[in-house]
């Protein structure tokens, strides 16, 4: 980016800026909704665990539910909001980011000689 005089902070930290956009997006809409009346530091860790899960769904990236059951923002939503829309969105991106989908394989057959 140096190359080319770009001086924008948010290109040449794209990455953070990227995940701080979907914090402020998505987050502020899910808190709206399903995380009102929580301590700020609840609402925020969260929120925080919904959006990593958010970005990597949406990133085609494997979540390993194991690994996330036993992540103490997991179990915040577990026991302050188990009905809410955003738990059962939450619980739906997980079991679908089963797996690494960002490769595809493609087969190739060749004609048989007749």
């Amino acid at each position: 980016m140096e190359r080319n005089a770009v001086t924008d902070e948010n290109l040449l930290n794209f990455s953070q800026y990227a995940y701080n956009f979907l914090l402020n997006s998505v987050g502020a809409k899910m808190a709206s909704r399903d995380l009102e009346y929580l301590p700020r530091g609840q609402e925020q860790a969260m929120k925080d665990l919904y959006v990593k899960v958010y970005e990597s769904y949406c990133q085609g990236v494997y979540v390993d539910m194991t690994q996330m059951e036993q992540a103490q923002n997991y179990w915040m939503w577990e026991r302050n909001r188990p009905d809410s829309d955003s738990r059962r969105k939450l619980d739906i991106m997980i079991n679908d980011a089963y797996s690494d989908n960002r490769q595809i394989v493609i087969p190739i057959y060749k004609k048989s000689a007749q």
